[in-house]
């Protein structure tokens, strides 16, 4: 009897839990516009992201709060017209945690500088004459350089993806098939052409729907599934080989104007 009034106990007190986390919109929007995320890993709530948007409809900045619905930091997003120039997380002291700053010509952008935990990280991008991405160079305190390039077919889609160390010996290629019309797979082949991974990607109206990852021996890695509501994306899950739930991610956008 002393059992089964505990185990009463405890369902009510996780429901109340989740009953705790509710959806929170700081102001009024149009109602495609993600207002709050909920945050979940290995099964346990984790925080939850807060959507401020300008009176251009901008991303204006991101408040992440933790388990508590403590603000735990603000990233903040500049522009000038509708081009991103740069974004700054800070912690609540406005402790800078990282930030990204960005360089455009001719309205392309050519150059990211990513600054975390003190550490930065250099992206330049360079295009062909239809203004599709061509090379894009990294470098960085903490990562080896290395160059990408892209390769389209006479429709415009991306077909291959090479990277390169600075000496330019190949590192691995990526391979993009499109084997249905709701359906791509990308093989991953190191400098060799041994085939070291891939991954499947299946789409609905030209948007993703599912993401399975696999190893060299062909076993599922990771498997993330989109789920979308009135054609808004609404829950993101990931899973490993064995079906646990690694991520969790809840949509919430602002609610129908009467």
């Amino acid at each position: 009897m002393h059992r089964c009034f505990y185990i009463l106990c405890l369902l009510i007190g996780l429901m109340s839990c989740e009953k705790d986390i509710q959806v929170r919109c700081h102001q009024f929007g149009p109602s495609y516009k993600v207002c709050h995320t909920n945050i979940y890993a290995n099964g346990s709530f984790q925080g939850e992201k807060l959507y401020l948007y300008d009176e251009d409809e901008r991303l204006k900045s991101i408040e992440y709060l933790d388990q508590k619905s403590d603000l735990k930091a603000v990233e903040r997003f500049y522009y000038t017209g509708n081009r991103l120039l740069k974004s700054e997380k800070r912690r609540p002291d406005s402790t800078l945690i990282a930030a990204v700053y960005n360089e455009f010509y001719d309205g392309q952008l050519t150059k990211r500088l990513i600054l975390k935990n003190g550490n930065y990280e250099s992206h330049s991008y360079q295009y062909n004459e239809n203004g599709l991405l061509e090379r894009e160079l990294i470098s960085g305190d903490v990562i080896a350089p290395l160059f990408k390039r892209f390769d389209y077919n006479d429709n415009a889609d991306l077909i291959r993806e090479w990277r390169f160390n600075p000496d330019s010996s190949l590192i691995e290629m990526d391979l993009i098939e499109t084997v249905t019309p709701t359906m791509k797979r990308v093989l991953t082949y190191d400098d060799l052409g041994s085939l070291i991974s891939w991954k499947t990607q299946s789409f609905e109206d030209g948007v993703m729907t599912s993401e399975v990852i696999y190893n060299e021996e062909g076993e599922v890695a990771s498997n993330t599934e989109y789920s979308f509501s009135q054609g808004k994306l609404s829950t993101l899950i990931t899973t490993t080989h064995t079906g646990q739930e690694t991520e969790k991610l809840d949509f919430f956008y602002f609610p129908e104007q009467e």
